[in-house]
């Protein structure tokens, strides 16, 4: 009797250690090795579906980037960096609420095929994260710990060089007659043709990377006239991360990104598209600007402190930007009468408006993260060296026109079953505020509904 209760018991054990081994045994790997392959080919074409929606016209160069860098490296997905895999790879909250909830429970996947049987999970979403995604060991993840030895020998150098030349004549560099000249010097493009890129990346095993960009736009001049140091642009980035409290420190070129985008929020900036839950944005709160877009970055200190589930991240930055400047006829002072965002300066008049002005940028921001729901708040100040004076008309009666401005806003996001609640309210010292407030209904992996209010004061 007791051998038939012992056998009984073994043959339990046996079927339910092979259960897991059972279920991934009969994934379809296939679909999932087709998806690797055309995998860069997806990337793209997904960018060039966004970028046909955008408006804007944002650089994608930055979003290319982040898919290329974890590419190379790779998340550990039993301890992931759950900020980049919602910003960068757009899985939603509720996808995360249940990838934390299976580790908690189970203590770690044993193979990315497993992440199929996670809920809200589908094979696609998989596939679209696989090529980015690993396995790693407890064991070696504590090999990754810092050494000066470790660094020198196992840091990665990448370099970049990167030219490129229009054959067919262009209007900027054609001969000018002195008359045409005279009246209209813009027509002609005081540099070279050639489109110039370098970049140099150092990372050790994502916890320390720095590097070095320098770029210069066809029509630009080269180690000469306005240009005698070189490029027309240069970028300098230091990050480290995950040292014990310090979750992050940057110096040189950093991006911050918080709540939905409505107080603070520089790079690359996703739109809302046909998906439903593109609606609900989350940020990578502090990163490394590596991209040679010139005019969307924050350039100083910033660092993020980590302690138990409550976030800290402070920043100051200090850059010039270009503008038109003008003066009026009662006072004198200049004012910013125009921002200029497009980072070309290829002719006298763009050489001119080239960091005609500074822009101080501070703040902090708090956030306390839990399984279910996720709070924060922050105060951001910001100063410019000379008073915006834009000229008023229609589309733009309510916009910034002033020298300082100081905002503060909170920030929330609540899973409540297959619900996500989310919001950020933001008031600013003259009395503006503005409201953003969703819910995301996933009704099933295939299904989602969503709804979102947006207001704006003048």
């Amino acid at each position: 009797m007791k051998k038939g209760k012992y056998c009984i018991v073994l043959c339990c054990m046996f079927v339910c250690t092979n259960i897991g081994k059972s279920l991934f045994a009969q994934v379809d790997t296939a679909f999932f090795e087709d998806k690797f392959l055309f995998q860069e080919e997806i990337i793209l074409s997904t960018i060039e579906l966004m970028a046909e929606e955008d408006e804007f016209e944002q650089d994608y160069n930055e979003l290319l980037e982040d898919y290329m860098y974890y590419a190379e490296h790779k998340i550990n997905i039993n301890q992931p960096d759950y900020d980049v895999l919602m910003s960068v790879f757009k899985l939603s909250d509720y996808q995360i609420y249940q990838l934390k909830k299976y580790l908690d429970s189970k203590g770690s996947i044993q193979s990315v095929y497993e992440l199929v049987a996670i809920e809200g999970f589908t094979k696609e979403t998989v596939a679209s994260i696989l090529p980015y995604i690993e396995i790693v060991s407890a064991k070696e993840e504590r090999d990754k710990k810092i050494s000066m030895k470790r660094v020198c020998r196992y840091g990665k150098h990448t370099l970049l060089l990167r030219s490129s030349y229009v054959v067919e004549p262009q209007a900027g560099y054609k001969n000018k007659s002195d008359s045409s000249l005279n009246v209209n010097p813009n027509l002609l493009y005081q540099g070279s043709k050639p489109y110039v890129l370098f970049k140099y990346k150092f990372d050790y095993a994502s916890k320390i990377r720095f590097g070095l960009t320098a770029e210069k736009d066809a029509g630009e001049e080269f180690f000469k006239g306005s240009n005698k140091q070189g490029f027309d642009f240069y970028s300098f980035h230091f990050f480290m991360r995950d040292f014990k409290w310090l979750k992050s420190l940057a110096i040189g070129d950093f991006q911050v990104q918080f709540g939905q985008g409505v107080s603070m929020w520089t790079g690359f900036r996703p739109l809302a598209t046909g998906n439903a839950i593109d609606v609900f944005r989350y940020g990578k709160a502090l990163s490394p600007y590596t991209s040679s877009n010139e005019v969307n970055y924050l350039r100083g200190i910033a660092t993020e402190l980590q302690f138990g589930k409550t976030q800290y991240t402070i920043w100051y930055s200090y850059r010039m930007k270009d503008a038109i400047l003008s003066d009026t006829s009662l006072d004198n002072e200049l004012y910013v009468t125009s921002l200029q965002e497009t980072g070309f300066h290829r002719t006298i008049k763009e050489i001119e408006r080239k960091n005609n002005y500074s822009q101080q940028l501070t703040g902090a921001f708090m956030q306390y993260t839990h399984r279910v729901f996720r709070v924060g708040g922050g105060v951001f100040y910001s100063h410019l060296s000379y008073p915006l004076n834009k000229e008023l008309k229609p589309y733009n009666q309510y916009v910034f026109n002033s020298q300082n401005l100081l905002n503060a806003s909170i920030s929330y996001n609540v899973i409540i079953k297959k619900i996500s609640v989310y919001g950020e309210n933001a008031m600013s010292h003259n009395g503006g505020f503005a409201l953003l407030n969703g819910l995301v209904f996933y009704a099933d992996p295939l299904v989602t509904l969503s709804a979102v209010h947006r207001y704006y004061s003048r």
